[in-house]
């Protein structure tokens, strides 16, 4: 019953689905190409930036601390995404808000790899 309602959803909504994902994914391959965009002064200030943060002595949660963080974080995020879906005119900010998120995932991992 509930994997033919899931199946079923799923084919209705599908190109909102695939949207939202094109979307998230254009946000990663941007966010990678803004990495290449940095000078190289920039990336020496995010790289001392980042080496003063893990150096600081700041005390690192753990396991449990961070997962209850990071759930509670999404949970907030989602229900503002539901929201902002429920009412019209908060579509163009769920639009720019998935975006950023692929944005700062693209930015990250680009930088930290390159």
């Amino acid at each position: 019953m509930f994997r033919v309602r899931l199946r079923q959803h799923l084919e209705e909504h599908f190109a909102s689905y695939f949207f939202v994902l094109i979307l998230f994914a254009v946000g990663v391959i941007f966010g990678a190409i803004a990495v290449k965009a940095l000078t190289f002064s920039q990336k020496q200030e995010l790289l001392s930036f980042l080496q003063q943060f893990f150096s600081s002595g700041i005390a690192v949660p753990s396991g449990p601390a961070v997962f209850v963080q990071t759930l509670t974080a999404n949970f907030q995020l989602a229900a503002l995404l539901w929201l902002l879906g429920v009412i019209v005119f908060g579509l163009p900010l769920v639009i720019i808000i998935v975006f950023f998120q692929g944005f700062v995932l693209g930015f990250s991992v680009g930088f930290l790899v390159h």
